[in-house]
């Protein structure tokens, strides 16, 4: 009967590696894929430390997992790699080998730019929900009785409250004709009686007064075009 194969390394033989964990050791662990190319392993290079090869790799392979952007191509199941003593340990227990241009896919090159780009996209989404918090505050705070629905502020000027809708019309159509999206979006909340909206007077007479004054432009520019 034929014996087993075994592999001779540096005057060291050792079993050719078996299935485990659904794992084909003696294929890319990286990839699981049969292709024309050849299988690295560290046992067959003479050096003191393997376990470098096996520790840089496993550590690379476990933060791409924490940053969820294992790279396409590689196929590994991390709770598959770890039998209590670490990945690293667990590659070199079954002698793990690995294609060159899977390795180079897990490099700290590589991996340095997917913890960059989750650093930016962290920040953007910081900024994001910053922006949302400021836009909820100043709708939010048109419901607060004690300050201008236009200004937000107190201020030493008497509020006053809105107590017609032909009032609440007008209003909608200044900031309409201003496009005043921040105004808008309070108006969105209910009309100016149901959130029992207060305001200053002259707050009130500016906003009117801004919206007459684009009205006019917008009227001068279209006499304008009628003689061009």
């Amino acid at each position: 009967m034929a014996s087993e194969k075994t592999f001779r390394v540096s005057s060291v033989e050792y079993d050719k590696p078996t299935k485990s964990n659904n794992i084909d050791w003696a294929n890319c662990i990286l990839c699981q894929e049969i292709i024309d190319e050849k299988l690295i392993c560290p046992f067959d290079y003479k050096r003191l430390n393997v376990g470098a090869g096996y520790q840089s790799l496993a550590d690379n392979i476990k933060k791409f997992h924490e940053l969820r952007l294992m790279p396409e191509g590689i196929n590994v199941c991390i709770e598959n790699l770890d039998e209590g003593s670490g990945i690293a340990q667990y590659f070199i227990n079954q002698k793990a080998c690995w294609h060159k241009s899977c390795n180079l896919k897990l490099n700290r090159t590589k991996l340095n730019r997917a913890e960059k780009r989750t650093s930016h996209e962290r920040i953007d989404n910081k900024a994001t929900t910053s922006k949302k918090s400021r836009h909820s505050f100043s709708v939010q705070s048109t419901s607060n009785p004690s300050v201008c629905f236009f200004c937000n502020e107190n201020g030493q000027e008497a509020l006053h409250e809105s107590s017609t809708f032909r009032k609440d019309t007008r209003v909608r159509e200044c900031a309409v004709k201003l496009n005043d999206t921040l105004l808008l979006a309070k108006l969105s909340a209910g009309d100016l009686i149901a959130q029992e909206a207060k305001y200053h007077s002259k707050c009130l007479v500016s906003l009117y007064n801004r919206a007459s004054r684009i009205e006019m432009k917008n009227d001068n520019v279209y006499l304008s075009s009628l003689f061009l």
